[in-house]
């Protein structure tokens, strides 16, 4: 979009596909880019400077008509991994991160995301926003538009069995992001407990300088 809002689309890369570039939920210059889906499953292969945006719009922002551009690229964005061994140089502007886990083929310490950056990761950091040098605006107003603009996501991570396990399962660690040059998450998100057809299943986080993991038990029920 030039104006227009982007939003509900759905990009899916599966198989063995070969992206060398970047990928986008959806693009807008100057209008807002939200409720989008990145899905990644099978085998594809990306480039080493390759990033996933959930948005993604204007990186220098101006005014016109008294409104700044650009506008909401963050809010709904999903990224969504249905398989292991995901690599990329970074993820921005996504509100939620879903771990599609199968369990019957995942081993312990299987990586399902690894992130190559080697500035590190900071998960809920939209991709930053700088004021356009023909803004005719105060210093004062700058820094409250770069405040707005660059302010912190609120990061959803949510871990989906993918079918009934074929066992009970306890304690299976896996890493659901890796990043070798650091990684940032300000706070674990809360544990989850779900009841499915024929199992339930609980998902621990923990967390280290490079490593987000889930701790993963589920039970076989009658």
């Amino acid at each position: 979009g030039q104006s227009a809002v982007v939003s509900d689309n759905e990009v899916i890369i599966r198989g063995n596909s070969n992206v060398q570039g970047n990928v986008y939920g959806g693009y807008s210059h100057r209008g807002s880019v939200i409720n989008n889906k990145v899905i990644i499953e099978g085998t594809p292969k990306f480039g080493p400077e390759t990033v996933l945006f959930g948005g993604r719009g204007s990186r220098n922002v101006n005014l016109k008509d008294g409104k700044v551009a650009p506008f909401d690229v963050v809010t709904g964005n999903t990224l969504e991994v249905k398989t292991k061994n995901v690599v990329v140089k970074d993820v921005k502007n996504f509100e939620k991160l879903v771990f599609n886990v199968a369990v019957n083929q995942i081993k312990s310490n299987d990586k399902l995301l690894v992130l190559t950056s080697t500035e590190g990761v900071e998960l809920q950091k939209p991709e930053i926003v700088k004021v356009s040098g023909k803004a005719q605006i105060s210093e004062e107003e700058k820094e409250q538009i770069l405040k707005e603009k660059n302010k912190d996501i609120n990061v959803n991570i949510d871990v989906v069995l993918q079918g009934k396990p074929s066992k009970n399962i306890k304690n299976l660690k896996v890493v659901l992001v890796n990043a070798e040059g650091g990684l940032k998450l300000d706070k674990l998100p809360e544990t989850i407990s779900r009841t499915e057809k024929g199992y339930k299943y609980e998902v621990k986080f923990q967390q280290d300088a490079k490593n987000l993991y889930a701790v993963i038990n589920a039970q076989l029920v009658k």
